[in-house]
């Protein structure tokens, strides 16, 4: 079930479609371990409030796969965690600071070994600050 994060649900709503007992819900809503609002003899849950209640509105993680050995297995960890997060619903973000740019190979695209990210960070740090370019260079990125 989809959950706006504006609306307002009833218990038996969120009970239904999560599969908990509405008792449960309650007992949580009095130990205000999950916010609600009591309308009348009905307790409302706010979209925004069961997200955050069932962990869904953490923010994201940061991972970092580095080791200084090649051939240690890292672009391969990566891109098959990736995948399995990816096929569970999960967004993901892989950028790749490797200088062969292994990482994008493995997802079928081209590397062109002048445009790496590795590449572009040496190129910038070879700018000055002062440089004319500096601003224009920056903003591209």
């Amino acid at each position: 079930m989809y959950i706006d994060p504006g609306k307002m649900y009833t218990l038996r709503e969120l009970a239904e479609a999560f599969q908990i007992s509405e008792r449960t819900l309650t007992r949580k809503l009095e130990a205000q371990d999950l916010r609600g609002y009591k309308v009348g003899a009905q307790w409302r849950v706010r979209g925004r409030d069961w997200l955050a209640f069932s962990g869904v509105l953490r923010g994201p993680h940061v991972y970092v796969v580095a080791n200084a050995k090649g051939g240690a297995g890292k672009s391969t960890f990566t891109v098959n965690l990736a995948t399995l997060w990816a096929q569970a619903g999960r967004r993901v973000l892989l950028i790749d600071l490797d200088p062969q740019g292994h990482l994008a190979t493995f997802l079928g695209l081209s590397v062109d070994p002048s445009r790496t990210t590795a590449q572009m960070l040496d190129d910038e740090l070879q700018l000055g600050r002062h440089h004319p370019q500096f601003q224009e260079r920056w903003h591209t990125l």
